[in-house]
């Protein structure tokens, strides 16, 4: 018999008086309700029972899992390349307003947007900040890395007031894209993507 909890909610709590009293009551309730052979078999599997409780870094595995997972960029990847991409994913919070990702500079992460949104502007030639689009939960940026200079265009800067970002290294990105063709279909199905975005900005203006 195992079960799990999560051991910040319980904080006030003594767990393991709390296992011994739950080990008691089941010992209680099958004796009066199975054989003497029966009884001797559930109550050992009840001393046995182990509560299983997860590390802080296992429920930080499980996070970063759940949120690349939902980005095609990383579904298509191996196992083993999925495992590596995770171990070397960082989580950074930024503050309403600050910079990501300044023009010029080499794009040494991918980002996924975990939580908040970014906006993406550009300097026009009159250097005036001019709105290209937003980013939100989901999406990546730093594609850039893949292109051959790797240099950002764009300005991308927090729009909402903070901003959960994970951020796996652009290097690891690139080695996995030379075995995997996948990858680069889906940078380019990105890109695309953001085309058709200007497109309709166009328009709009």
């Amino acid at each position: 018999m195992e079960y799990e909890y999560d051991k910040t909610i319980y904080t006030d709590i003594n767990i393991k008086q709390c296992h011994e009293l739950y080990t008691q009551i089941i010992k209680a309730a099958i004796s009066q309700s199975v054989t003497n052979m029966e009884t001797k078999e559930i109550q050992n599997a009840v001393v046995m029972d182990k509560v299983k409780v997860k590390t802080r870094d296992e429920r930080f595995y499980d996070y970063k899992y759940s949120h690349l997972m939902t980005n095609p960029l990383f579904t298509c990847l191996s196992n083993e390349d999925r495992e590596m991409v995770i171990q070397n994913t960082t989580l950074r919070i930024s503050d309403m307003g600050d910079n990501i990702i300044l023009p010029g500079c080499a794009s040494e992460y991918i980002g996924l947007i975990v939580d908040g949104k970014i906006a993406v502007e550009r300097l026009d030639g009159d250097n005036c900040i001019k709105p290209l689009y937003i980013l939100k939960e989901g999406n990546v940026f730093g594609l850039e890395t893949f292109t051959e200079k790797g240099i950002v265009n764009d300005i991308y800067s927090v729009a909402s007031d903070a901003v959960a970002v994970l951020y796996v290294p652009a290097k690891c990105m690139k080695n996995i894209a030379q075995r995997n063709s996948k990858v680069m279909q889906v940078v380019l199905d990105s890109y695309a993507k953001r085309l058709d975005q200007f497109k309709k900005l166009w328009l709009l203006g």
